[in-house]
């Protein structure tokens, strides 16, 4: 019965092969992050409150009551690592209107090549889906060559979310009919295939619900430990895996059309007992291999957010050997302060997964993410990676897309750094974990020229087309300049130097480009000044960092703030000045504990 209505599916549908689809990229985004407005301006804006410190810390005027050091020491969460937010959003200071902000995302994605968004159902709730409304209006009004969809996100869903009380189903189906419901008729619906496009991200527990309700029927429903041991053998077994594409056709029975998936394999082995991950020692060293050659019989697509498992190319060559779409996990970076940190070496990570998505090949992208700033994997310009990584990836984009790598018309040049060097110490905040890293300067030029890093004793000859040079990672100023018949043509200089005094844990890139005041233009006019975000820099050269003026004695955040120390006043007067306190790196803000009187010694 299975195999008809599937059939019945197909041929509805128009079924080409998957290496006759379109090369489409769509960018996960997060409806609770717009640039510009709403949450993620508020936070960028909240001072110490983008730190999550307590209230009473936040609204304390007054820097030397605010105690920052004792808030940290005492602190076993995020304050302790001065917040989970280092990348916000690049805009101005002022607050968008949601309807600018979000016309402002959707622009900023078509110039790269982006072909739509797949929002995250439902991060931010209800907010969430008022702005993928909106954007459907914006995209239909104004006949935008752009598609949206949702990425189904199973730790966002809540079978009881009061928006979606109308409905019938689990909290899958419930979103999936909101869609069809609202937007099932709009040109701007993300299709492939005849079918609507759904996204995905940990695809296992519609699954594993699945799972739980076979077996209940099956066996019953009074013995729970039964029915998890059984649910748990069949995650871990083929016979399992043959039951994925049941679990989704059964969503399309309920929501009452055939769907696209992309089956995203994040969390496949997550909460497995030991029992089950010894099932699946048979199947190294990566089961998922195995188990791709199953789902991809039955769902057209399969991807991962990270690369993930220890055999990643086998799993891609599972899904196309299978007549599946692979869809190629694309990283830079991720920083989740209660996980995880990594970071590329240079761009090595994102050079070599464009070069496999283009090899393998895949020809359906997620991209992991449009702007997920609290995990800094965010592709949209922001204040640490400005235009750079966004303007790069339409790059790379392109290539993909057309088979050749793009020419310039004129000199492209990226820089792309860190914040602090490998072994400096850490104050006042607390650290987590490290990520060594390079500097690495990259350029796409239509003829060579000469490059050269002032005061690192690099310099090299870059060739027509991309090419890239990676440096140690040392304290200092970071620039580079191109030369041709021995005259500098370009100097480019990063706005945040690499320091070996760092205040808090940051293991995310920095970067800047030669191409930041032409986008910058293109979004916000001639008229609005560019907004430039430095935590190691100094703006009124003083000998301070900007970050030391903002956190101790202004607002955390507000550049405006970074000049409102003088270096040489002591406000806590123990004899130390400010640029002695930063240098020693102590608070300039409270005088050193005394020392405990000696007791007398007892007789």
């Amino acid at each position: 019965m299975r195999a008809r209505v599937c059939l019945a599916f197909a041929l509805a549908a128009g079924v080409a092969a998957a290496g006759d689809l379109p090369r489409k990229v769509y960018a996960h985004y997060m409806g609770c992050f717009c640039a510009g407005t709403d949450a993620i301006w508020w936070h960028a804006q909240s001072g110490l409150g983008t730190m999550d410190f307590p209230g009473e810390v936040v609204n304390q005027k007054d820097p030397l009551k605010r105690d920052i050091v004792s808030v940290i020491n005492r602190a076993k969460n995020a304050p302790s690592f001065g917040g989970t937010y280092r990348n916000f959003a690049l805009a101005p200071t002022r607050r968008l209107s949601r309807e600018v902000a979000a016309d402002l995302e959707i622009r900023r994605a078509m110039r790269i090549g982006v072909d739509g968004f797949t929002f995250d159902a439902w991060a931010g709730g209800q907010g969430a889906r008022d702005l993928f409304d909106l954007m459907f209006r914006i995209c239909e009004e104004r006949d935008y060559p752009f598609e949206l969809t949702v990425t189904l996100d199973t730790t966002c869903l809540d079978v009881k979310d009061p928006g979606l009380k109308q409905y019938e189903g689990n909290q899958w189906v419930k979103t999936l009919k909101w869609l069809v419901d609202k937007h099932g008729k709009s040109p701007k619906l993300a299709r492939r295939n005849g079918k609507l496009l759904v996204l995905g991200y940990q695809s296992v527990w519609p699954w594993v619900g699945h799972l739980w309700d076979v077996v209940g029927k099956k066996t019953g429903w009074e013995d729970k430990a039964k029915i998890e041991a059984e649910v748990m053998r069949l995650r871990s077994t083929p016979e399992g895996w043959a039951l994925i594409g049941e679990a989704y056709r059964e969503i399309e029975r309920q929501v009452g059309q055939p769907i696209y998936w992309e089956f995203c394999l994040s969390a496949f082995e997550h909460g497995l007992t030991p029992a089950a991950q010894a099932n699946l020692k048979p199947f190294a060293p990566d089961p998922r291999v195995k188990a791709v050659e199953i789902i991809a019989k039955d769902l057209p697509a399969i991807g991962m957010f990270l690369w993930e498992g220890r055999d990643v190319p086998g799993v891609a060559r599972a899904a196309l050997g299978a007549g599946a779409e692979w869809c190629h996990p694309m990283k830079l970076q991720y920083e989740n302060y209660g996980w995880l940190q990594i970071a590329s070496p240079g761009l090595d990570w994102v050079r070599g997964d464009w070069a496999a998505a283009r090899e393998w090949p895949s020809t359906l992208i997620q991209l992991i993410t449009w702007n997920d700033y609290h995990e800094n994997t965010n592709l949209s310009p922001g204040i640490n990676t400005r235009y750079a990584y966004y303007d790069l990836m339409g790059h790379f984009i392109q290539w993909w897309k057309t088979g050749r790598p793009p020419a310039s018309d004129h000199d492209r040049v990226y820089i792309f750094s860190h914040k602090y060097t490998h072994g400096s110490r850490v104050f006042p905040f607390k650290e987590k974990t490290r990520a060594d890293n390079v500097i690495e300067v990259l350029t796409i030029l239509p003829r060579p020229a000469r490059m050269r890093l002032p005061g690192r004793e690099a310099e090299w000859d870059a060739q027509a087309g991309m090419s890239f040079r990676q440096v140690p990672l040392t304290a200092g100023p970071v620039v580079a300049e191109l030369l041709r018949d021995g005259k500098v043509e370009i100097r480019l200089e990063h706005p945040e130097p690499v320091s070996d005094r760092p205040f808090r844990q940051d293991t995310g890139k920095t970067a800047i480009s030669t191409e930041e005041a032409r986008l910058w233009r293109e979004d916000f006019g001639p008229d609005e000044p560019m907004y430039v975000y430095s935590e190691y820099g100094d703006v009124d050269g003083d000998g301070l960092p900007n970050w030391f003026e903002m956190l101790w004695f202004g607002k955390f955040g507000d550049m405006a703030t970074a000049t409102v120390a003088d270096p040489n006043a002591d406000p806590d007067g123990d004899g130390k000045s400010n640029l002695e306190e930063w240098r020693a790196q102590t608070d300039p803000t409270q005088p050193p504990a005394a020392p405990p009187v000696p007791s007398e010694p007892k007789l």
